[in-house]
């Protein structure tokens, strides 16, 4: 097909859960309930670490981001997802696709971070009990946090700026509940292997920061 005859597509339609159909009701009310406690737990670990001050150490301070970071992937999936059950709105905007597709790589790579943080919190606690308050104090903390939060925006930042470049005319179909950078890439028109190269090669960098820290603590 000739670049003049393709169409190229400015929204999307989010398939959700195909065959499914007669039972989005009961998958309304399972999901929404599933919102509410993931939503209502971690606002209430992030109210308690918050306002009790003999939580304010840094094993709780680290908690709290998990939780916060836990309560902001969840409202980047399932919002849209209860819509497509309950209102079978399926559509998408490009820019709206493609920041629910930022945020779904952002966070689980700052709680990845993040739980290498708190693996180091506790390899310091156990090697070196004595001089841990020393070595991790407040001013540590908070460095560990900030990187924690900026490599986790910035790392999946040049992937979905490379994406968001392509024209997609393939089809605006995507066979997912959440517009995953996969699933979208697969619809974009023309050579997506050094984007894909990219994507990678972030992904593997942000695992094995995680995994090292793991690592390192299960030896213990």
């Amino acid at each position: 097909m000739s670049d003049s005859n393709r169409t190229l597509h400015y929204e999307f339609i989010i398939v959700g859960l195909p065959g499914l159909q007669e039972h989005y009701t009961a998958l309304f009310i399972f999901f929404l309930f599933l919102f509410l406690v993931t939503i209502l737990g971690n606002l209430l670990i992030v109210l308690l670490v918050a306002l009790d001050h003999r939580l304010h150490t840094p094993m709780y301070f680290f908690l709290w981001n998990l939780s916060l970071l836990d309560i902001l992937l969840t409202c980047t999936v399932i919002p849209k997802l209860l819509a497509i059950l309950l209102c079978r709105d399926n559509t998408i905007s490009f820019s709206g696709c493609f920041a629910q597709m930022y945020f779904f790589m952002t966070l689980p790579a700052a709680e990845g971070f993040l739980l290498a943080a708190m693996s180091y919190d506790r390899y310091t606690a156990i090697v070196k009990p004595l001089h841990y308050n020393t070595i991790i104090n407040t001013k540590v903390c908070l460095i560990m946090t900030v990187t924690v939060w900026v490599l986790g925006i910035l790392a999946p930042l040049p992937s979905i700026i490379l994406a968001s470049m392509f024209p997609y005319c393939k089809s605006n179909f995507i066979l997912h509940i959440v517009c995953d950078y996969p699933t979208v890439m697969a619809l974009a028109c023309g050579d997506i292997t050094a984007q894909a190269n990219v994507a990678l090669f972030l992904a593997m960098f942000s695992i094995y920061v995680a995994s090292m820290s793991y690592g390192r603590t299960a030896e213990l």
